[in-house]
Order: C-alpha cells, then structure tokens, then sequence
C-alpha cells in the first residue's frame, strides 16, 4: 500500500530509507577497502610469516599443555 508524502511523492513502505542506502554504502565501501587491505597482506612475507609462526606457537602450546601430567597429546583441539 502505497502513501502520499507532503510533497506530493508516492512513499511505498518497502523502498529504503536514505540513511539505509547511506549505510549499505558504507558497508561497500569498509569491505572494499578491507578485500583490498587482505589481498595486499596475503602477498606479504611477513603475513605468510606471522601466519606460520602463529600456527606453530598455538600447537607448541597445546602439545605441550598435557607434558605435565605425564600424557602426551594435543589438548583443546
């Protein structure tokens, strides 16, 4: 069902609002910008090194969590 505004212009309640347009295309535009700032950092040596520096540390920790008790494992994965 549609609606007449005050100046005359059909209002049907499933159009967006210009604040929900503004923000859809600020959505766009963060995403764009982090697509680009990801695709940037996977071609960096030093993304690919945090990476498997980061990956060995977490399952160090984890092997090693249970060396305590004498059993040996991976605990929490």
């Amino acid at each position: 069902m549609s609606t007449i505004n005050l100046n005359g212009t059909a209002h049907h309640p499933r159009n967006q609002s210009t604040a929900t347009v503004a923000y859809l295309s600020f959505a766009r535009s963060i995403m764009l910008i982090a697509r680009r700032e990801f695709r940037d950092a996977l071609s960096s040596k030093w993304f690919l090194l945090y990476t498997i520096a980061f990956t060995t540390l977490a399952i160090g920790v984890s092997f090693m969590s249970l060396a305590g008790s004498g059993e040996h494992g991976f605990a929490g994965f």
